[in-house]
């Protein structure tokens, strides 16, 4: 059993989601063959090691007890950031597909047969993102103007200011849905993979790009932020493709 951790999850939410069996194999991600000699660091509490099945790779560490973090809120918080670091790492070596925090397999032979399995699915996937990174670009919306409706404003005074205020509110809130809407459109005619997901509070949306394309996703973001003024917008670091696996 895998569970999914977002930076945006509360400790509660890690826990609700954290049912898993004490397993011996704890899985970062899977790879094929690297290009250089891998530099492997420690994981969640020991030495990470790989696991190899023909052209496939399976990044690991074995006797990793993640139930047992579930009643120590900072133990938990810090397996999952040292999770993602670890993925990264290895990321900015070779491509790779990153598992779930939580993913484990009771043996190694319990893995080996996975990669029998579904082996050849993974590389055809890590072939298709060979030279790929995952950019998050965020729309926080802005918060309009207040019009100044002072205490002291009294009778046709007071009820006008209200009025303006509610209408530049309007207008406020018009002019941002017709920027989002026309910035995603243009997005999605570049990137047609592009992830969207609403938040609470403003949008994310998730480019898979080329490595090399970098400098040109960046110019673009800059021309994406001088059409929306309403919006505040973020671009992310380079990360493994978390949602595009």
């Amino acid at each position: 059993m895998s569970i999914v951790i977002q930076n945006t999850d509360t400790i509660s939410e890690i826990k609700i989601r954290l049912n898993v069996e004490l397993s011996n194999i704890y899985t970062y991600a899977f790879f094929d063959t690297p290009v250089v000699t891998l530099e492997l660091s420690v994981g969640i509490s020991d030495r990470v090691q790989v696991i190899r099945h023909g052209e496939i790779f399976a990044l690991v560490e074995p006797n990793v007890d993640i139930k047992s973090l579930e009643n120590d809120d900072e133990r938990l918080i810090q397996a999952a950031l040292s999770h993602d670091r670890v993925i990264c790492e290895l990321f900015r070596q070779t491509t790779v597909l990153p598992l779930q925090f939580g993913t484990t397999f009771i043996s190694k032979e319990r893995l080996i047969e996975y990669l029998e399995s579904h082996g050849q699915d993974h590389l055809n996937r890590l072939h298709q993102l060979h030279g790929k990174t995952e950019h998050c670009v965020k729309f926080i919306p802005r918060v309009p103007d207040e019009v100044d409706t002072s205490p002291k404003a009294k009778g046709k005074q007071y009820f006008l200011a209200k009025k303006q205020q509610y209408e530049a509110q309007k207008k406020f809130k018009d002019s941002q849905k017709l920027e989002w809407d026309n910035t995603v459109e243009l997005i999605t005619k570049h990137y047609p993979s592009a992830i969207i997901k609403q938040l609470e509070q403003g949008w994310q949306v998730y480019l898979l790009i080329d490595h090399q394309q970098k400098a040109l996703v960046i110019e673009q973001f800059l021309g994406w932020q001088l059409a929306c003024p309403c919006w505040e917008l973020q671009i992310g670091e380079a990360l493994p493709p978390y949602h595009f696996i």
